[in-house]
């Protein structure tokens, strides 16, 4: 059954949400509020993830099945980057113990349970700054941490 829609007040031709509302203003308008209130936004999703982390969960692994190429070139471009980042004056031992921190991290998750990652301080694809591959730019702190810092410095 099609509905022929009248264009809302600023023009779309699109479904309605529950309330009545065009979809596409909508999403206008939630991106906008997220660019003014950030830090609510990013409190927002932190409750919903820890909420429903089952859900999401299921759902990426259903998205990494479907997007196996995508997820892989994207894996590829992150390795590539980071070894872009990694020095030539790096010494074996500097590499011994960058891989050090990483079984840090290991054994901290598997000590506490809780999932941990080795963060770069300075990221390695920062918008203002970007960081280099070494050991005094690493930090082992809980994933949860890492993911919400995202590609950001901590302030």
């Amino acid at each position: 059954m099609n509905i022929i829609r009248k264009p809302c007040k600023r023009g779309h031709i699109t479904t309605q949400n529950k309330y009545g509302a065009c979809k596409e203003c909508c999403k206008i308008f939630s991106a906008e509020w997220r660019k003014r209130h950030p830090d609510k936004a990013r409190a927002m999703a932190s409750r919903w993830y820890s909420k429903n982390r089952e859900h999401s969960l299921s759902r990426y692994k259903l998205w990494v099945v479907r997007n196996r190429a995508r997820r892989t070139a994207t894996q590829m471009a992150r390795e590539t980057k980071k070894l872009k980042a990694t020095p030539i004056w790096l010494t074996k031992l500097d590499k011994e113990l960058i891989i050090k921190k990483y079984e840090l991290a290991g054994q901290l998750t598997q000590s506490t349970g809780i999932l941990h990652h080795v963060d770069h301080i300075i990221p390695l694809q920062g918008r203002i700054v970007s960081g280099l591959h070494v050991l005094e730019n690493l930090q082992v702190i809980p994933a949860i941490e890492n993911q919400r810092k995202s590609n950001r410095l901590q302030e």
